[in-house]
């Protein structure tokens, strides 16, 4: 049953991502009233999946084991993935593709490292700011741009 829950998690945060994606485009397109649905199934969906993962919670595991699965195995394995992707694309010439899992691998491995200092020292600063382009994580600190995709410092939103 929790394969089966984590499963449905996956997919509705992956439909969601897209319908997120539906969203800009529409907007380009001014076609607002699309936008609007779009980013209403948006939001419906990551409430399910929220729902979802808040009945599969039974399974998930005390916080510093959770933290030694994710520098253990979850991260290792995007590492992997993005390699292998990054190969891929460099091999059918998809320069795009080849760039985008460049930047996931280069920020995947700063993301290990953020995890395993939080292991090892228990101490993190209080606020993040998120590259909302690529996904890198800025500590502490707002950068003026982006160290991997060079997004300008307004590309990036606080975590606090």
């Amino acid at each position: 049953m929790e394969e089966q829950l984590l499963n449905l998690y996956a997919q509705l945060i992956k439909e969601a991502t897209r319908l997120e994606v539906y969203t800009i485009r529409a907007e380009k397109d001014q076609r607002p009233e699309l936008a609007q649905m779009y980013k209403a199934l948006t939001l419906s969906h990551r409430a399910q999946a929220r729902r979802i993962l808040l009945q599969v919670r039974g399974f998930i595991s005390h916080s510093d084991e959770n933290l030694s699965l994710v520098i253990d195995e979850e991260l290792p394995g995007f590492l992997t993935k993005y390699e292998r992707c990054h190969q891929l694309a460099v091999e059918a010439n998809n320069k795009a593709v080849a760039t985008g899992c460049d930047h996931a691998l280069r920020i995947t491995q700063i993301n290990l490292q953020l995890a395993k200092r939080a292991q090892e020292e228990r101490q993190l600063p209080d606020t993040f700011f998120i590259c909302d382009f690529c996904g890198f994580i800025a500590s502490a600190k707002l950068p003026e741009a982006c160290p991997i995709c060079t997004a300008a410092a307004r590309r990036f939103k606080k975590v606090c």
